[in-house]
């Protein structure tokens, strides 16, 4: 039986544990399963944790994937914040880890912070041995939240003729159950190659929705009344002025029926909060020595959102197109700097910017956001216990 040699030369130590409680004491984007083989360290207690900061801006887009095609001369958004990881063996079998997430995206028009958390517990069901590989059943919560989400630019509201000056959403957050399955082969003493697949089911929710038409600011919530022309209920959005008193408040409510509009009728969830499902898998080569790890990882995930997925094609005002499909591409360079401690950089590629990564970003007046590509560098410490 062939084992793939630990990057790192640990000794013992409670890092991963105390890790484990920061993440959860703070409830803290993104997952980074690319990267995920049958752990290398099984005794108990010894793992790795690592801390980076994540970016993008001018200086580091060396590939022009921050370049916005529809307004020249400008970028989709500076990217930035940091991270904390840790994994550890409880036993020979039992790998677990967190990680937290503290990340901010700024536009020309929008702006957001976004704390996201992971937490996993892995459980290797099968040594390698030849041919045969290595296999692993993880089970992971993760998710995502913010304080709120600002749309500056105009907006119409659910495909009315109504158009916003721009849309806040408070308390906007998601959360994932996933369950994969990984395969790691130790190929050599310094090369091994991992597979996975797996899928998850999410739950995006968001407090109140508020929107400024004209200069006043409204808070929008979705209603029901009769239907008087084919009977039953008709779905309506309501608007209700925040501050009546403002001058520039010359409607102090409105209502608006969807039937009027020829719309579908407007769902609990309003498009902004809904449950979907995700599937995915990939791949991780690995090469590693006494001094240097180089690791390159695959990962294509899919999405279902149901009936937000289908109001896009009607409702959606500037782009119809449904996007469900995000790839991601990442590498990683490490250099031991001590027997325990080595340096990183990590660069990321995904096809469509953050497009699961952080599911709640997604809903119907944002779905034509995730067009383009989007990427980032980390550059961090890594320390073996």
């Amino acid at each position: 039986m062939i084992r793939p040699v630990p990057f790192f030369v640990p000794y013992a130590t409670g890092v991963a544990l105390l890790t484990g409680i920061f993440c959860f004491q703070v409830t803290c984007a993104a997952p980074l399963d690319e990267f995920l083989s049958v752990q290398q360290e099984t005794r108990p207690f010894h793992g790795e944790v690592e801390a980076g900061w994540d970016g993008m801006n001018k200086n580091l887009d060396a590939f022009g994937v921050q370049k916005d095609p529809g307004s020249s001369g400008t970028t989709i958004g500076d990217y930035s914040g940091y991270h904390l990881r840790g994994g550890m063996a409880w036993a020979e079998r039992i790998w677990t880890d967190v990680t937290f997430n503290d990340h901010s995206v700024k536009t020309p028009y929008d702006n957001a912070n976004n704390k996201a958390y992971q937490a996993a517990v892995q459980v290797k069901v099968l040594e390698n041995n030849d041919k045969i590989p290595a296999i692993a059943l993880r089970l992971s919560g993760w998710g995502n939240g913010s304080g709120q989400i600002v749309k500056g630019s105009p907006t119409a509201i659910f495909g009315t003729e109504i158009t916003t000056d721009s849309m806040v959403l408070q308390d906007p957050k998601d959360r994932q159950i996933q369950g994969d399955v990984i395969a790691s082969w130790a190929l050599s003493k310094t090369t091994s190659v991992s597979l996975f697949g797996g899928m998850g089911t999410s739950k995006v929710t968001v407090g109140d929705m508020y929107v400024t038409i004209g200069g006043c600011n409204y808070k929008l919530t979705r209603g029901l009344q009769p239907d008087e022309v084919n009977g039953g209920m008709d779905s309506t959005i309501n608007g209700q002025a925040v501050n009546a008193g403002d001058p520039n408040c010359g409607v102090s409510s409105f209502v608006l029926p969807m039937s009027s509009y020829s719309l579908p009728e407007l769902p609990e969830g309003m498009y902004i909060s809904y449950s979907a499902k995700y599937y995915q898998f990939g791949g991780m080569v690995q090469w590693q020595d006494d001094t240097w790890r180089l690791r390159l990882g695959y990962r294509l995930q899919k999405w279902d959102r149901g009936e937000l997925d289908n109001s896009i094609a009607s409702m959606q005002p500037v782009d119809k197109t449904v996007y469900d499909t995000n790839q991601h591409i990442t590498g990683e360079v490490g250099y031991k700097l001590h027997p325990n401690v080595a340096a990183f950089v990590r660069a990321q590629y995904m096809t469509n910017q953050f497009l699961g990564d952080v599911p709640y970003s997604y809903n119907l007046f944002s779905s034509h956001k995730f067009s383009q590509p989007y990427g980032f560098m980390t550059f961090g410490i890594a320390a073996g216990f």
